[in-house]
């Protein structure tokens, strides 16, 4: 018996965006899924969204604000180009370049 090796790989983490979302954010963030339906089904139940580019977890409360945070402090350039698309108006604005509308 080879107690060394293991057959059996772990499985990599599926991640789904949130649905019909428009932050580019998500593009960097997903729930957990297992063939392409996401785990938890009821999404006032989805606690936490987990990042696609290092897998840490985050609490997830119904907006981006913990997920632009942890792209600006730890995917420095992935926050970037959210950013940008945020300024060109492509979606709903990042924390920095939030704008007053009146």
């Amino acid at each position: 018996m080879d107690c060394g090796s293991s057959s059996k790989e772990p499985a990599k983490l599926e991640l789904l965006p949130l649905e019909k979302s428009k932050s580019a954010v998500w593009e960097h963030f997903g729930f957990p899924a297992r063939g392409g339906e996401f785990v938890e089904k009821d999404k006032k139940k989805r606690k936490n969204v987990h990042c696609k580019l290092c897998s840490q977890a985050l609490s997830y409360k119904g907006n981006t604000t913990n997920m632009l945070v942890h792209l600006q402090y730890k995917h420095k350039a992935a926050y970037d180009t959210v950013v940008r698309k945020s300024e060109a108006g492509c979606e709903q604005p990042a924390l920095t370049s939030q704008r007053s509308t009146r």
